[in-house]
């Protein structure tokens, strides 16, 4: 082979790397981001979406369960865990279930799927009615969204993208965080 053709095919090979590199990093920037966001005073599961930016979707507030999960410590622990769930294609759907007689919300990929201490989100307070809660994520200010709500006679599913839209848009008319529990999920 000829010096100019090992020329052509290193640039040949150089050009298509950084093709494959750039389009991999514009498609990896199109998945949501979720962080724990301290700058308000309470710890809040923040998501960063592509399309409506920054969405604050719980606030932790609860000490109920001890020392060892502060509100800090949980909203950094939740927002880790909505990020693997979204990286792995399973936060589609919210669902209630329960983990060691315990009331959880889970991320699920498709409706009808289990919520178990894989899928598990997060744990809520001991008594607190899972359904309700999971409702209450609809119940923003704005009003609720039923196209996000699917419920059958035995578990309730709510869609995450709806969730975080409602969510934007209630961000979008609001000056102030929200105000009660009922409004973002607080926990």
């Amino acid at each position: 082979m000829k010096p100019t053709s090992y020329f052509s095919l290193a640039i040949t090979f150089v050009l298509t790397a950084s093709a494959t590199i750039i389009s991999g990093s514009l498609a990896h920037s199109q998945e949501p981001l979720f962080s724990c966001d301290t700058s308000s005073g309470v710890p809040a599961t923040v998501v960063q979406s592509p399309k409506h930016g920054s969405v604050k979707i719980i606030e932790w507030k609860t000490t109920e369960f001890g020392d060892k999960f502060s509100p800090e410590a949980r909203c950094n622990a939740v927002s880790e865990k909505f990020q693997q769930y979204a990286v792995a294609g399973t936060l589609k759907y919210f669902t209630t279930g329960s983990v060691n007689r315990q009331p959880v919300i889970c991320a699920v990929a498709s409706k009808n799927a289990p919520c178990n201490s894989q899928s598990m989100l997060y744990t809520l307070r001991k008594g607190t009615n899972a359904r309700t809660t999971l409702k209450q994520l609809l119940d923003i200010r704005s009003g609720s969204s039923s196209s996000a709500l699917n419920e059958t006679e035995s578990r309730i599913y709510v869609d995450f993208d709806k969730v975080v839209e409602a969510k934007a848009q209630v961000d979008d008319t609001s000056d102030s965080s929200f105000g009660s529990e009922e409004a973002v999920l607080l926990f």
